[in-house]
């Protein structure tokens, strides 16, 4: 989806909607990612658009930052079997931000930051077997759900006007 400004006004050209003021019961949206693409796949909230469910023009916009990582702690020194090299295991949980953006003004109305499981350090790790790949290596956990993402979207396309 791409939307773009003309004069004081977003518009969704891939859908052909142009954008309403935030208000009333329900609040059609779209979630876009980090290009500003609709994916109906991964953010199914997005195929109201293309079966007519939405009652009407976008009132939000739910932008999804691409994943992230931040650093937890390290897990100490290790020693790889395959070589003996030793290096530093650094832990890492992944992260997506979620902002819910008013169409009409371009204001954030509300975030929220949705987590991957935590990972944890280990006696020992597998993985890491690759020659090439130097210290320190990163241990990470999986990835943001997008099932959580997708019903966070849907609450707040039915929440009350703010």
């Amino acid at each position: 989806m791409a939307l773009a400004r003309t004069n004081g006004q977003l518009h969704a050209y891939k859908l052909g909607y142009f954008i309403a003021p935030y208000a009333g019961r329900a609040h059609p949206l779209v979630v876009v990612d980090e290009w500003g693409d609709l994916d109906p796949i991964s953010f199914g909230i997005n195929a109201k658009w293309f079966d007519g469910a939405w009652p009407g023009p976008i009132q939000l916009v739910v932008c999804v930052s691409p994943e992230q990582q931040v650093l937890l702690e390290s897990c100490g020194m290790y020693s790889r079997a395959s070589d003996g090299a030793q290096g530093e295991i650094d832990l890492y949980r992944n992260f997506k931000l979620v902002r819910v953006v008013v169409a009409k003004t371009g204001k954030t109305l509300q975030s929220k930051t949705f987590y991957g499981d935590t990972p944890t350090c280990a006696t020992s790790i597998s993985g890491v077997d690759n020659p090439d790949d130097s210290p320190p290596w990163i241990l990470s956990g999986t990835y943001a759900d997008t099932d959580q993402i997708n019903a966070y979207a849907t609450a707040v396309s039915k929440q009350k006007v703010q």
